[in-house]
């Protein structure tokens, strides 16, 4: 089981890198968010519009894949304890990972909104335009220490579902995740306990039919969580045959591919490709995902259509590398498991980094060398040299600074939640 925990970890780091990535670039870079299918078709001549090189672009995409990911890390250990000690092991394990899950999550959310907080109080945001739905107009910087305190606990009661997203996302819009994430963990631990004395086949039955109608009524988000716990059960339900066959076999117990090396691949590919399906903004209708099909009559916004379809290919990727031992060990090297060490602090972190630097940098870089505004140097062609140089001098001060910063976190504030965590546990339980 630990080998698979450190894949998963890989992946992730790996997704909250594109993450950052994307949100480093949207909105500046043009060429690689466009659909190779785009007008004016003279400039759909690129590689990086074509999967895979889009894939470090899919920034919208790699959510859903956060989404698997947690349905199949979590419930792992507690699953595996099942049938031990009359259930009473993986009760244990059950209510400890409740407690446990909302420290983890929201000790850094926390954290987070404190400092993103005290640097627009400061003036750092200076440079950023915020949307109509995000920032906090009411609290000049320097002043207003009311306002500034009420867009925090918003910010806070946002992310804790308290108060609607869209009038209350302050300073981290990414901190939409943090709820669907609580509340899918929740509902997983509750199927847990629900299907805990069903036998393994009505079990894996269950869970089936239950992502099949998620599927079909657009529930996106509940279908990739309950299709990574299905994953989870089939990985454990096989580890216990392997296991059972080892004494008569007289053998050691290997782990073979549950799909054809073929299919597997198929499998692979095609989660690469949905995850690089292209998201804009308008005209998500002239998409053949996007089309209205009869069948799926609840799939009813352009953007729960393109969601589902990332959704897809996220649980086909997490299915298809649990049989493609040189994709796990890429995610397992060194670099993979840095960025899965700190993936939740890199992805919590990220927006502020570059909301508060990547303008100024930018701008900076083009006034220094070509006596304009980053938006004029980007529109005079004889300064494009200039225009990449910049974004070159942005991610190389950036992204070191971001990856010190998450690495910090981690240990000071990451690790420590989870410590705390034990800690208000054994107080509630009296030990």
């Amino acid at each position: 089981m630990e080998d698979r925990k450190r894949w998963l970890d890989g992946l992730r780091g790996i997704a909250a890198a594109i993450v950052a990535w994307f949100h480093f670039t949207l909105g500046e870079m043009k060429i690689p968010y466009r659909g190779f299918w785009d007008e004016p078709v003279e400039q759909n001549h690129h590689f990086i519009q074509l999967p895979p090189f889009r894939m470090p672009f899919a920034g919208k995409a790699m959510v859903t894949l956060f989404f698997v990911i947690s349905g199949y890390s979590v419930p792992l250990a507690i699953i595996r304890l099942r049938g031990q000690n009359n259930n009473s092991d993986c009760y244990r394990k059950l209510t400890s990972s409740v407690i446990r899950r909302c420290f983890r999550l929201y000790l850094p959310v926390i954290v987070v909104c404190m400092i993103s907080q005290m640097l627009f109080f400061m003036g750092a945001y200076y440079s950023w335009s915020f949307s109509k739905k995000e920032g906090c107009p009411n609290a000049p910087p320097w002043s207003a220490i009311w306002g500034h305190l009420r867009c925090f606990a918003l910010s806070l009661l946002s992310a804790l579902g308290f108060v609607e997203a869209e009038f209350a996302s302050g300073l981290n819009p990414q901190l939409w995740t943090m709820l669907i994430e609580l509340k899918g963990s929740f509902a997983i631990y509750l199927a847990i306990i629900g299907l805990i004395t069903a036998t393994p086949n009505t079990r894996l039955m269950i869970l089936a039919l239950l992502n099949a109608l998620f599927l079909y009524f657009g529930f996106q988000e509940s279908f990739c969580f309950f299709s990574g716990l299905l994953l989870a059960e089939l990985d454990v339900l096989n580890q216990v045959h392997l296991r059972a066959i080892a004494p008569v076999t007289h053998k050691a117990p290997s782990k073979k591919s549950r799909l054809p090396p073929a299919a597997t691949l198929a499998l692979f590919a095609g989660g690469i490709y949905l995850l690089c399906l292209p998201y804009r903004e308008t005209a998500l209708e002239d998409y053949w995902y996007s089309s209205k099909l009869s069948v799926l009559p609840f799939w009813d916004h352009p953007i729960k259509r393109i969601s589902t379809w990332w959704s897809i290919g996220s649980v086909m990727l997490v299915a298809a590398i649990r049989s493609l031992p040189c994709v796990k060990d890429m995610l397992e090297s060194p670099i993979a498991r840095f960025l899965g060490e700190i993936s939740f602090p890199l992805y919590l972190l990220h927006q502020t980094f570059i909301r508060v630097l990547r303008n100024p940098i930018l701008n900076g870089v083009c006034w220094r060398f070509w006596g304009m505004s980053f938006e004029a140097t980007r529109a005079d062609e004889a300064g494009s040299h200039v225009y990449y140089l910049s974004w070159m001098i942005a991610a190389a001060f950036i992204i070191p600074l971001l990856l010190v910063s998450a690495t910090v976190m981690t240990r000071t504030v990451d690790r420590r939640s989870i410590s705390l965590a034990h800690q208000v546990e054994d107080w509630f339980s009296g030990r």
